[in-house]
């Protein structure tokens, strides 16, 4: 299967989990969800846009994966494309913790590089940032 068509099987992918929403939606609140009850509910455009917004993410994520690995069958492009939305929330949630201790030690190293001497951490200390330091072996002390 080429990355053509996993981006039309993870579109539809997409389509099918805004179905179950759209039939959840239905069956919890006996109207349709665009509906305005309040005058702060979202109309019929912000569902359009969603719908769109989610078909787009899982064809692109569906897409990619097709293109890395052209032996990507139908099922895996529709369920690729059906977790897309939550797998890249997922992502968007580790990636800056990941990049945070990263940045902080390489920036460090480099300011340490122009100075000469060691530089404060940038972000905090580790305990304020949560970061555990573990020695392996005996410390300085020759215990």
């Amino acid at each position: 299967m080429g990355w053509v068509q996993a981006m039309v099987w993870g579109a539809l992918g997409g389509f099918s989990m805004d179905a179950l929403d759209f039939i959840t939606a239905v069956r919890r609140h006996r109207r349709l969800p665009w509906t305005r009850v309040r005058s702060s509910d979202p109309g019929p455009l912000a569902h359009a846009v969603a719908v769109v917004l989610r078909l787009f993410v899982g064809a692109v994520v569906a897409g990619a994966v097709g293109h890395d690995r052209p032996a990507v069958t139908a099922w895996l492009a529709l369920g690729v494309g059906a977790a897309a939305p939550v797998a890249l929330e997922k992502l968007t949630v580790l990636i800056p913790l990941a990049l945070r201790g990263t940045a902080q030690h390489v920036l460090s190293s480099v300011l340490a590089a122009d100075d000469g001497a060691s530089a404060p951490p940038l972000c905090g200390t580790d305990a304020e940032i949560g970061v555990e330091v573990v020695q392996d072996g005996p410390g300085p002390e020759g215990s």
